[in-house]
């Protein structure tokens, strides 16, 4: 497990966050946006998206967040975003 804690800026967006998580950590992150703004993240930090029937779900203060939203879902001072590949 691993955690980053930052500062968070308004407007700020789920992917946002995890996107200077992944510079501050050195993760590799690796995701696409469609014409339509949705998400689609493929690797994280070596894990690859859909390897053995598993894939990354994400939560917002313990909600389940659809991944296509990720660029949409905005987050706050205190909010606490969570990575499990299920």
């Amino acid at each position: 497990k691993r955690f980053f804690e930052g500062e968070v800026v308004e407007g700020m967006t789920i992917l946002d966050a995890l996107s200077m998580a992944v510079s501050v950590g050195k993760i590799k992150l690796n995701f696409t946006i469609d014409e339509s703004g949705n998400v689609n993240v493929l690797e994280i930090d070596g894990h690859i998206n859909g390897v053995n029937n598993k894939y990354f779900v994400f939560y917002l203060n313990s909600e389940k967040v659809d991944t296509k939203d990720l660029y949409k879902e905005v987050v706050h001072n205190g909010d606490k975003i969570e990575i499990l590949n299920e």
